[in-house]
């Protein structure tokens, strides 16, 4: 992205929406999966890849990089 090219905090919630939702029930399902008892550890792994591909997505967010 151009260091010009500004973003706004509006902007950038618009172009993460699909990506935080899709967060929200991989972290979901894989809470709800882990074994009683577990849930940590049955889960910590998924939900901090998935944390992590947000976090990639929010450095460059799809519909946001297209633009000039």
């Amino acid at each position: 992205m151009d260091k010009d090219v500004k973003i706004t905090p509006e902007q950038l919630a618009k172009a993460m929406d699909a990506d935080y939702q899709k967060l929200v029930q991989q972290v979901s399902a894989a809470v709800n999966e882990a074994p009683d008892g577990a849930v940590i550890s049955g889960s910590e792994e998924l939900v901090r890849e998935t944390m992590a591909d947000l976090l990639e997505s929010a450095k460059c967010p799809r519909s946001i990089s297209a633009r000039k």
